[in-house]
């Protein structure tokens, strides 16, 4: 039981599925807020380079 009591936390893997996201949640939104944080300095990569570098992963796969 969480210390409050509330949310209550669903009592089987297969129903608490949807905190299974919540650190990545979290970190995302750190990052973002974070100044200085190297993907929000750089502009965003043109659509052709980064669709050749998913030609070429899928070909190491």
């Amino acid at each position: 039981m969480e210390l409050t009591g509330q949310p209550y936390r669903p009592e089987t893997p297969a129903t608490d599925s949807g905190h299974a996201g919540i650190p990545a949640l979290r970190l995302a939104l750190q990052r973002a807020a974070m100044p200085g944080f190297a993907a929000l300095d750089s502009p965003p990569r043109p659509v052709r380079a980064v669709e050749a570098d998913l030609v070429r992963l899928e070909t190491w796969r």
